[in-house]
């Protein structure tokens, strides 16, 4: 079982509620969810997660709003169903105004790192669909040999919009002995590729980050191949992988 909060620390997470109510009354929402969160740390009460994802809507961000509520319906498990029933309507209200985006590098570079208004995402290139709150909104795209590449995007609620980026070489990485590339080498007629999940070209060597990456082939009436490859810095590795064909019954 979890160690229970020391009294300091209670009455610590009080004062720091108190403070987050007073904050919020006035319309201090960034000050309210510091105090909140600090609180929620201290405490580790599940009602805090409310507060916070109420603050969160307040600031206009939709998407943790909704995570932050979503995990104090999973925590809070003393809530009367009318009380759940109240925060499930508050929680489809918030989501009503979370739109998503689908990143789309062109070139599609494995491994790039991505921003989103400023914040690093987790994950780097291919992602997932992002979620977002309806407004205006920036995408940064950063990797070796490649300038920023950015993207403006205004997105109204319920939106599912794709974001093309492109990126620009360096002056300094055009020569090819700066360049990383994966090449294919006895590769079926119709065989497609997919690298860390972005589907790419075999007629032509593909640009990616130096390091391990997941490579799949797939070509009509052939086994499936599927490997990890280690691409060295500043080469071109190739492949040449065997896609056995099928047999029939």
């Amino acid at each position: 079982p979890a160690t229970p909060p020391a009294n300091a620390q209670v009455s610590e997470a009080q004062v720091r509620f108190d403070r987050g109510m007073e904050l919020f009354n006035a319309r201090n929402y960034e000050g309210a969810l510091a105090e909140f969160l600090r609180s929620y740390e201290l405490s580790g009460r599940a009602g805090m997660l409310f507060n916070i994802g109420l603050t969160y809507r307040a600031l206009a961000r939709y998407p943790e709003a909704a995570r932050t509520i979503e995990d104090y319906l999973r925590s809070a498990s003393d809530l009367t169903p009318g009380r759940r029933t109240e925060v499930e309507t508050a929680l489809q209200e918030i989501r009503n105004f979370i739109a998503r985006l689908r990143v789309v590098l062109v070139p599609p570079v494995a491994q790039a790192r991505v921003t989103l208004d400023g914040e690093a995402l987790p994950a780097t290139t291919p992602l997932d669909a992002i979620s977002v709150g309806a407004g205006r909104h920036t995408i940064e795209v950063s990797a070796p040999g490649y300038e920023t590449g950015r993207a403006n995007v205004l997105v109204a609620s319920g939106d599912e919009r794709e974001v093309r980026v492109e990126l620009t070489r360096r002056p300094d990485g055009a020569h090819s002995e700066n360049i990383t590339r994966l090449a294919w080498n006895g590769v079926p007629t119709g065989a497609q590729a997919r690298v860390d999940g972005t589907l790419v070209s075999v007629a032509t060597p593909f640009e990616l980050s130096p390091g391990s990456h997941r490579v799949e082939l797939h070509a009509p009436g052939r086994v499936s191949w599927r490997g990890d490859v280690n691409v060295p810095a500043a080469a071109t590795r190739t492949i040449t992988p065997h896609l056995a064909e099928t047999r029939g019954l």
